[in-house]
Protein backbone atom coordinates (compact mmCIF):
# COMPACT_ATOMS: atom_id res chain seq x y z
CA UNK A 1 0.00 0.00 0.00
CA UNK A 2 2.86 2.40 0.82
CA UNK A 3 4.45 1.75 -2.56
CA UNK A 4 1.17 2.41 -4.35
CA UNK A 5 0.74 5.64 -2.40
CA UNK A 6 4.27 6.69 -3.35
CA UNK A 7 3.62 6.08 -7.05
CA UNK A 8 0.31 7.95 -6.85
CA UNK A 9 1.95 10.90 -5.10
CA UNK A 10 4.74 11.18 -7.67
CA UNK A 11 2.27 10.90 -10.54
CA UNK A 12 0.06 13.64 -9.09
CA UNK A 13 3.06 15.91 -8.51
CA UNK A 14 4.17 15.44 -12.11
CA UNK A 15 0.73 16.33 -13.47
CA UNK A 16 0.57 19.48 -11.32
CA UNK A 17 4.08 20.46 -12.34
CA UNK A 18 3.32 19.91 -16.02
CA UNK A 19 0.17 22.04 -16.16
CA UNK A 20 1.92 24.65 -18.33
CA UNK A 21 4.73 22.47 -19.70
CA UNK A 22 4.51 20.66 -23.00
CA UNK A 23 6.41 20.33 -26.25
CA UNK A 24 5.96 22.92 -29.01
CA UNK A 25 5.55 20.28 -31.73
CA UNK A 26 5.59 16.56 -32.41
CA UNK A 27 9.00 14.99 -31.92
CA UNK A 28 10.84 11.68 -31.74
CA UNK A 29 14.14 11.07 -29.96
CA UNK A 30 16.19 7.87 -30.24
CA UNK A 31 18.91 7.21 -27.66
CA UNK A 32 21.47 4.40 -27.37
CA UNK A 33 23.84 4.00 -24.40
CA UNK A 34 26.57 1.41 -23.98
CA UNK A 35 29.09 0.44 -21.31
CA UNK A 36 31.64 -2.33 -20.75
CA UNK A 37 32.05 -3.04 -17.05
CA UNK A 38 31.77 -5.64 -14.30
CA UNK A 39 29.45 -6.20 -11.34
CA UNK A 40 30.51 -6.53 -7.70
CA UNK A 41 28.84 -8.06 -4.65
CA UNK A 42 30.95 -8.16 -1.47
CA UNK A 43 33.98 -10.29 -2.42
CA UNK A 44 32.42 -11.61 -5.62
CA UNK A 45 33.05 -9.99 -8.99
CA UNK A 46 31.87 -10.75 -12.51
CA UNK A 47 33.91 -10.51 -15.68
CA UNK A 48 33.56 -7.37 -17.75
CA UNK A 49 30.56 -7.51 -20.04
CA UNK A 50 28.49 -5.34 -22.34
CA UNK A 51 25.60 -3.38 -20.89
CA UNK A 52 23.37 -1.25 -23.06
CA UNK A 53 20.01 0.47 -23.19
CA UNK A 54 17.94 1.82 -26.06
CA UNK A 55 14.99 4.20 -25.87
CA UNK A 56 12.51 5.94 -28.18
CA UNK A 57 10.75 9.02 -26.80
CA UNK A 58 7.66 10.51 -28.42
CA UNK A 59 6.62 14.08 -27.58
CA UNK A 60 3.50 16.07 -28.48
CA UNK A 61 2.06 19.54 -27.74
CA UNK A 62 -1.17 18.42 -26.01
CA UNK A 63 -1.33 19.86 -22.45
CA UNK A 64 -1.52 17.45 -19.48
CA UNK A 65 -1.34 14.35 -21.69
CA UNK A 66 2.00 12.69 -20.87
CA UNK A 67 4.63 11.92 -23.44
CA UNK A 68 5.52 8.27 -24.04
CA UNK A 69 8.84 6.45 -24.13
CA UNK A 70 9.60 2.80 -24.83
CA UNK A 71 12.91 1.06 -24.39
CA UNK A 72 14.96 -2.04 -23.76
CA UNK A 73 18.06 -2.95 -21.76
CA UNK A 74 20.59 -5.77 -21.98
CA UNK A 75 23.10 -7.05 -19.43
CA UNK A 76 25.69 -9.53 -20.68
CA UNK A 77 27.42 -10.80 -17.54
CA UNK A 78 28.69 -14.21 -16.46
CA UNK A 79 27.38 -13.45 -12.96
CA UNK A 80 24.84 -12.41 -11.66
CA UNK A 81 23.59 -13.47 -15.06
CA UNK A 82 22.56 -12.30 -18.48
CA UNK A 83 19.41 -10.22 -18.44
CA UNK A 84 17.04 -8.31 -20.67
CA UNK A 85 14.23 -5.88 -19.98
CA UNK A 86 11.48 -4.03 -21.81
CA UNK A 87 10.08 -0.80 -20.42
CA UNK A 88 7.53 1.94 -21.02
CA UNK A 89 7.47 5.43 -19.51
CA UNK A 90 4.95 8.23 -19.20
CA UNK A 91 6.75 11.53 -18.70
CA UNK A 92 6.37 15.29 -18.85
CA UNK A 93 8.69 17.90 -20.32
CA UNK A 94 8.87 20.21 -17.30
CA UNK A 95 11.51 22.62 -18.64
CA UNK A 96 12.58 23.41 -22.19
CA UNK A 97 14.02 26.92 -22.44
CA UNK A 98 17.35 28.61 -23.32
CA UNK A 99 19.21 25.35 -23.87
CA UNK A 100 17.97 23.75 -20.63
CA UNK A 101 15.58 20.81 -20.48
CA UNK A 102 14.13 18.62 -17.74
CA UNK A 103 11.90 15.56 -18.18
CA UNK A 104 10.41 13.50 -15.36
CA UNK A 105 7.97 10.62 -15.23
CA UNK A 106 7.01 7.12 -14.16
CA UNK A 107 7.96 3.89 -15.86
CA UNK A 108 7.23 0.18 -15.78
CA UNK A 109 9.65 -2.56 -16.78
CA UNK A 110 9.86 -6.35 -17.00
CA UNK A 111 13.19 -8.09 -16.42
CA UNK A 112 14.12 -11.58 -17.57
CA UNK A 113 17.31 -12.84 -15.91
CA UNK A 114 19.38 -15.93 -16.63
CA UNK A 115 19.62 -16.71 -12.92
CA UNK A 116 18.31 -19.53 -10.76
CA UNK A 117 14.83 -18.96 -9.39
CA UNK A 118 14.03 -15.91 -11.52
CA UNK A 119 11.52 -15.90 -14.35
CA UNK A 120 9.91 -12.51 -14.96
CA UNK A 121 10.19 -9.50 -12.65
CA UNK A 122 7.82 -6.53 -13.01
CA UNK A 123 8.90 -3.19 -11.56
CA UNK A 124 7.72 0.42 -11.35
CA UNK A 125 10.24 3.26 -11.25
CA UNK A 126 10.61 7.04 -11.32
CA UNK A 127 12.87 8.63 -13.90
CA UNK A 128 14.27 12.12 -14.55
CA UNK A 129 16.56 13.49 -17.26
CA UNK A 130 18.23 16.89 -17.44
CA UNK A 131 20.36 18.54 -20.12
CA UNK A 132 21.98 21.95 -20.41
CA UNK A 133 23.68 23.18 -23.54
CA UNK A 134 26.45 25.70 -22.94
CA UNK A 135 25.77 29.10 -24.59
CA UNK A 136 27.27 29.60 -28.07
CA UNK A 137 28.73 26.10 -27.98
CA UNK A 138 28.11 22.55 -29.16
CA UNK A 139 29.04 21.28 -25.68
CA UNK A 140 26.59 20.45 -22.94
CA UNK A 141 26.08 18.48 -19.74
CA UNK A 142 23.50 15.80 -18.98
CA UNK A 143 22.26 13.81 -16.01
CA UNK A 144 19.76 11.00 -15.54
CA UNK A 145 18.42 9.14 -12.54
CA UNK A 146 16.25 6.03 -12.40
CA UNK A 147 14.87 4.98 -9.01
CA UNK A 148 12.99 1.75 -8.36
CA UNK A 149 9.63 2.22 -6.62
CA UNK A 150 8.05 -1.23 -6.50
CA UNK A 151 10.35 -4.15 -7.26
CA UNK A 152 9.79 -7.85 -7.65
CA UNK A 153 12.67 -10.35 -7.65
CA UNK A 154 14.84 -7.86 -9.60
CA UNK A 155 15.22 -4.18 -8.64
CA UNK A 156 17.25 -1.79 -10.79
CA UNK A 157 18.50 1.72 -9.94
CA UNK A 158 20.85 3.90 -11.98
CA UNK A 159 22.27 7.38 -12.21
CA UNK A 160 24.54 8.80 -14.86
CA UNK A 161 26.12 12.15 -15.66
CA UNK A 162 28.25 13.23 -18.59
CA UNK A 163 29.28 15.69 -21.26
CA UNK A 164 27.52 15.99 -24.61
CA UNK A 165 28.59 17.30 -28.00
CA UNK A 166 26.31 18.17 -30.91
CA UNK A 167 27.65 16.58 -34.09
CA UNK A 168 24.74 17.87 -36.18
CA UNK A 169 22.33 20.63 -35.17
CA UNK A 170 19.72 21.41 -37.82
CA UNK A 171 16.18 22.73 -37.57
CA UNK A 172 14.61 19.36 -38.43
CA UNK A 173 17.11 17.01 -36.75
CA UNK A 174 20.13 16.85 -34.47
CA UNK A 175 22.71 14.23 -33.54
CA UNK A 176 24.49 14.28 -30.19
CA UNK A 177 27.17 12.09 -28.62
CA UNK A 178 27.68 11.73 -24.87
CA UNK A 179 30.49 10.47 -22.65
CA UNK A 180 30.14 10.15 -18.92
CA UNK A 181 30.06 8.07 -15.75
CA UNK A 182 27.28 5.85 -14.47
CA UNK A 183 26.51 3.92 -11.29
CA UNK A 184 24.02 1.03 -11.34
CA UNK A 185 22.68 -1.27 -8.65
CA UNK A 186 20.63 -4.41 -9.20
CA UNK A 187 19.08 -6.23 -6.27
CA UNK A 188 18.54 -9.82 -7.35
CA UNK A 189 16.76 -12.09 -4.86
CA UNK A 190 17.93 -9.86 -1.99
CA UNK A 191 21.58 -9.62 -3.16
CA UNK A 192 22.62 -6.11 -4.22
CA UNK A 193 25.12 -5.94 -7.08
CA UNK A 194 26.83 -2.71 -8.09
CA UNK A 195 28.45 -1.61 -11.35
CA UNK A 196 30.35 1.63 -11.97
CA UNK A 197 32.13 2.94 -15.02
CA UNK A 198 32.10 5.04 -18.16
CA UNK A 199 29.30 5.05 -20.70
CA UNK A 200 29.02 6.22 -24.30
CA UNK A 201 25.77 7.56 -25.71
CA UNK A 202 24.35 8.50 -29.10
CA UNK A 203 21.14 10.50 -29.49
CA UNK A 204 19.21 11.46 -32.62
CA UNK A 205 16.37 13.95 -32.30
CA UNK A 206 13.74 14.69 -34.96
Amino acid sequence: MKKLARITFIGTALILGATHANADALGVTARLNGAYSDWEYHDRESDNGFQGDLSLRFEHPIPLLPNIAVGAEHKNQDFPGEGNSLNAEFYYELIDVLGASLDAGLGFERWEMDADGIDDSDNAYANARAHFRLPISALGVEAEIKQNLDGDSVEHDRWRAGLTYDLVDLIAASTTVALGYQDETMEIEGNEWESKGAYLGLEIDF
